[in-house]
């Protein structure tokens, strides 16, 4: 029974060594996913925001040639102007928003297959100094 407890000690080393490295490789590839769909929410953010000021500005002329107002006044160029001006910034501060946790994600997703396969050699190399070690 003395001679297997090193070779159980190794086995079970690399067992614990390669389930860290399979749990660093999940983590890395929900990060992964959460990035795309970062992405894609981003892509729809845009899509939207863009959408709704085609749709204000659309109103915006509808309303004023109802009441008989010029289609090209100058008011009305001024508050086109300023729908237009709110919703650039506001869409842009709500995609960026999206896409700099996206990127962060990506950034996690690389640290954690990093830190799998250092646990993995680590694991490794701390099993067999206790194999030859014993």
């Amino acid at each position: 029974m003395g001679a297997a407890a090193p070779i159980l000690g190794l086995a079970g080393g690399l067992v614990s060594a390669y389930g860290q490295y399979q749990a660093g490789n999940y983590a890395a590839g929900q990060s992964e996913r959460a990035a795309q769909v970062g992405r894609v929410q981003a892509d729809q953010v845009d899509a939207s925001y863009r959408d709704e000021l085609n749709s204000t500005i659309s109103n915006i002329r509808a309303i004023r040639a109802s009441a008989g107002v010029g289609t090209n006044s100058p008011t009305q160029r001024a508050i086109e102007a300023k729908q237009e001006q709110t919703s650039n910034r506001d869409r842009k501060i709500e995609v960026g928003s999206k896409r700099m946790q996206a990127n962060q994600d990506e950034a996690d997703a690389r640290f954690r297959r990093s830190s799998a396969r250092m646990a993995l050699i680590g694991g490794t190399a701390t099993g067999l100094a206790k194999y030859f070690g014993s």
